[in-house]
């Protein structure tokens, strides 16, 4: 699934982050993958045909869990089969029934363990599963759509449209479609690996900012892609270095020709043709023409009639059901399922799953003001030790009804002298650690708020840095870092402000001298006193 060794070469420039540095913003998700993981807690019932609903709770989780963070999901799954695809497709068809013969026959033995690991590797998202998500989405108000052939390019034709700010996945083909951020192997608690664009000059041995998009997509195709399979003998690195010295791929494959260890089919060229034509003309759905488009315009000299590897072009009137979710996109039938009952994740669920690590984002968050490896208990500093204290939570809504005693933090209301926050600030973040019901069903508000807490439970942002130099709206005196909140209002900045001041604020700590004890906001000043930050833009 998509470019194999891409993400590997990409290792230096990964970050580590929390997806709440999207609170805010739309982010898109590749449904499927979703999909794909929570199948495999019932890939034994899946295989039976049996009834089962783990799939559709581990997907709303994952929903409710970016809920939790503020940011707002756009749900993006896979429609039709895209023709240019079709030799994987029927590969991987031959390979899930294999393991679906082996399963039923470690079944037969008694070999419940070895089946359900065949089953698992036998799981098959069908069309029927998308809709009972779809109909899971829709009783929460998620905004949604099934692209018409690939979820790949739709997601990153809704990014370049300015629809979503980043795209969460685990494939690869994101990157060579030209998607900017993205983010891969998040967990239930919202930490994933990020691979920004923005960053690919910083990857030393295999630097991609010498490369323009044309070669960086050529270089996916060379090394091997869903579209065209690789040239014996040559993986990504080696693809890379090609490009690097003969910069077209029409003068690699002339050359890999010429060497005897090389074997190139004779319509090698023209595969690779069409496969670099699917990347750039793939069919999405615009959605302010509600109708299919190109993902980028076709030449004038390029006939798209015969482009039918690209997907065939659908009446609108039928692809507005489609990705409305009630056309099967593979049989153009209605889909015509009982409501599922509504997934309902319960309150200690709601506290607990999605907290469960901020312990780390913490440490993360600590280790950027101090440069510390080991932290102190941070939350010694803001709250009291831990009691134990029984609490009735009662909801008045119709599909949650829990009395339960949970186990909770009681906050400390004192405000320490050490934090630079205002008592605005601080009374807002301990009125959200003293709330006994999370709702994670009430639809986002659409106010424009400043972001102010970048981590969870963690105000990391000191008043003095945020409301420094306000003197009249004077341009020249005003805080940079207060420039760029102001932008993340409702745009994507290309480089996290919070990352970018730590980055700073480290780097002349060490030249000046700084304790590590000593605050940011201290080195910030002095930044702004020597007019050094306009040097570090």
């Amino acid at each position: 699934m998509g470019i194999q060794g891409l993400l590997q070469i990409l290792k230096p420039i990964k970050t580590n982050i929390s997806v709440d540095k999207y609170a805010w913003f739309t982010v898109g998700v590749d449904g499927h993958c979703w999909l794909h993981k929570g199948a495999h807690a019932c890939a034994m019932e899946l295989a039976l045909n049996e009834p089962t609903s783990k799939y559709i709770e581990f997907f709303m989780h994952r929903v409710r869990m970016l809920k939790f963070y503020k940011v707002v999901p756009f749900i993006v799954f896979d429609g039709g089969h895209l023709p240019a695809k079709a030799g994987t497709e029927t590969e991987r068809r031959e390979q899930r029934a294999e393991h679906r013969r082996k399963g039923f026959v470690c079944l037969e033995k008694g070999l419940k363990g070895k089946a359900r690991d065949y089953f698992a590797k036998a799981i098959e998202v069908t069309p029927e599963m998308v809709f009972k998500v779809i109909q899971a989405l829709r009783a929460e108000n998620i905004e949604y759509l099934v692209a018409p052939y690939e979820a790949d390019a739709q997601l990153a034709y809704l990014e370049r449209k300015g629809y979503i700010s980043a795209v969460i996945t685990e494939d690869s083909d994101l990157l060579v479609f030209g998607c900017k951020n993205v983010i891969f192997k998040m967990d239930q608690y919202g930490n994933g690996e990020e691979i920004s664009r923005d960053y690919f000059a910083a990857s030393f041995e295999y630097s991609m900012a010498q490369l323009s998009n044309r070669h960086f997509r050529q270089m996916a195709i060379l090394s091997g892609c869903d579209y065209l399979p690789s040239i014996h003998g040559i993986g990504i690195k080696k693809a890379y270095q090609y490009i690097k010295k003969y910069n077209t791929a029409e003068k690699v494959i002339k050359h890999l020709r010429f060497e005897s260890k090389h074997y190139v089919p004779l319509d090698y060229e023209e595969n690779f043709v069409r496969a670099e034509m699917t990347f750039l003309h793939q069919r999405v759905f615009d959605m302010e023409t509600c109708q299919l488009v190109t993902f980028t315009p076709v030449p004038e000299n390029v006939d798209i009639k015969n482009m039918d590897f690209i997907g065939l072009d659908i009446d609108p009137n039928i692809v507005r059901e489609i990705i409305k979710g009630y056309l099967n996109p593979l049989t153009m039938q209605p889909l015509n399922i009982e409501n599922p009952k509504r997934v309902i994740l319960a309150q200690k669920d709601i506290r607990f799953h999605f907290t469960k690590n901020v312990e780390s984002s913490k440490e993360a968050t600590s280790k950027l003001f101090t440069g510390k490896e080991n932290n102190t208990e941070i939350k010694s500093k803001y709250f009291s030790q831990k009691t134990s204290k029984e609490v009735d939570v009662k909801t008045t809504s119709n599909e949650i009804d829990t009395n339960r005693s949970i186990t909770t933090q009681e906050p400390n209301n004192e405000i320490p002298e050490s934090s630079k926050l205002s008592e605005r600030d601080w009374n807002s973040v301990s009125n959200s650690q003293n709330s006994r019901v999370v709702s994670l069903i009430q639809p986002i508000s659409k106010e424009k708020t400043e972001p102010t807490k970048r981590f969870p439970f963690t105000p990391i942002i000191p008043k003095e840095i945020r409301d420094i130099n306000k003197n009249n709206g004077d341009k020249e005196n005003q805080s940079p870092l207060n420039t760029r909140c102001t932008l993340r209002k409702r745009s994507f900045s290309k480089v996290d402000y919070e990352d970018r001041v730590h980055k700073i604020a480290q780097g002349w700590r060490k030249k000046f001298a700084r304790t590590e004890q000593e605050s940011i906001g201290t080195i910030i000043s002095h930044l702004k006193s020597t007019k050094s930050w306009e040097a570090d833009e």
